[in-house]
């Protein structure tokens, strides 16, 4: 033992972590090392991924002192750039890591008990080497940044459905609606992004879980009509800007033969139907996809609250960027950018 340490001090410190109780601690085991040369000096160890957000834990130091409701810590040195603080005897990320420019931090920090008698902690943080971070800002899917209001919730693009189908006896009738995203509804609790953007592309994969019944009526449709992954293309832009489809019914199972979907996400959790997809967005740029589906496709379409059975002539949807709410990004703008000095932050990506 060390001058008021003991190992219920350190087993308290290893219940804090098997049982988080304020979130999420990015540490996959702390490393206690008790100091025998210096009394009253305890040295930890941890890690955290170079791409952890800020105020996420590292380590809580608590645990350390006896006490514990009457602690004081303060971090006084080893933190270069101000990388970390300290909340309530826990150490957090204050600031972007980056593995390449400093891959470890040797943190000194003076936790006060009840008795005003500092000690000493030295805890040594790891930073973790993470493929692809940090992004690369690409200018091809730069997005502007929102002003307004826009159609599609909190997208980054207003993306327009619209469906045209043959009414018989002769006659086209279209249907048109918005993509509308909350994260705070309920039928949102099933849809998630990926935002992936490098040198070479500014991909966006997604997965929707199909809630709404007008939605339900026409996937349930398309289903029963052997119709399980369909693509659409943009005017001009050709298979660089493919808007794909990949529908898995409510066993999580599909038999879609598109080129490339075994890329595609596979659901996270399902629905009667989930529908898994991708998309490239253009900058600012407008753009309009028509859909390549089967001729004489019958669908389920609701309108005022009555089903009816349609041919299906055609399928489009009209994605136009609006961006995100300054100081956010991700294609569902539910992701804080972290740069720093003025710089502009990505849309899609978060890079500075």
């Amino acid at each position: 033992h060390t001058r008021g340490y003991t190992r219920q001090n350190a087993r308290a410190l290893l219940k804090t972590f098997s049982m988080p109780q304020n979130g999420v601690f990015l540490v996959f085991f702390p490393c206690l090392i008790l100091s025998y040369g210096a009394p009253g000096i305890v040295k930890l160890s941890s890690s955290v991924p170079e791409n952890a957000h800020t105020g996420e834990n590292v380590v809580s130091v608590r645990s350390f002192v006896q006490g514990q409701e009457e602690t004081g810590c303060e971090i006084v040195d080893g933190n270069k750039n101000g990388r970390f603080l300290v909340t309530d005897c826990v150490i957090q990320v204050a600031r972007p890591l980056d593995y390449s420019i400093d891959p470890s931090y040797n943190l000194t920090v003076n936790v006060t008990g009840p008795s005003g008698r500092p000690g000493q902690l030295y805890v040594h943080v790891q930073v973790q080497d993470v493929e692809g971070y940090p992004p690369v800002y690409n200018s091809t899917c730069e997005m502007p940044v929102r002003t307004a209001e826009s159609h599609s919730g909190e997208l980054i693009a207003d993306v327009k459905g619209t469906i045209k189908v043959v009414v018989r006896p002769g006659g086209v009738v279209t249907f048109s609606d918005y993509v509308s995203y909350n994260k705070s509804a309920s039928l949102a609790t099933n849809t998630y992004f990926y935002d992936y953007s490098d040198n070479n592309n500014c991909l966006v994969q997604f997965e929707w879980g199909v809630g709404h019944a007008a939605h339900f009526a026409i996937i349930q449709s398309m289903w029963v009509s052997g119709v399980h992954c369909f693509q659409c293309f943009a005017a001009g832009l050709g298979a660089a800007s493919a808007l794909e489809f990949v529908i898995f019914d409510n066993n999580g199972k599909t038999d879609c033969s598109l080129q490339g979907s075994e890329d595609l996400p596979f659901p996270q959790s399902i629905t009667h139907f989930k529908v898994v997809g991708s998309v490239t967005p253009h900058s600012n740029e407008p753009q309009h996809f028509r859909c390549k589906l089967p001729g004489g496709l019958s669908v389920s379409v609701i309108d005022d609250g009555s089903v009816s059975e349609y041919s299906l002539q055609g399928l489009e949807f009209d994605v136009q960027p609006v961006g995100c709410p300054p100081k956010k990004y991700g294609f569902a703008c539910d992701k804080n950018c972290t740069c720093e000095n003025g710089a502009r932050c990505h849309g899609l990506n978060g890079a500075c």
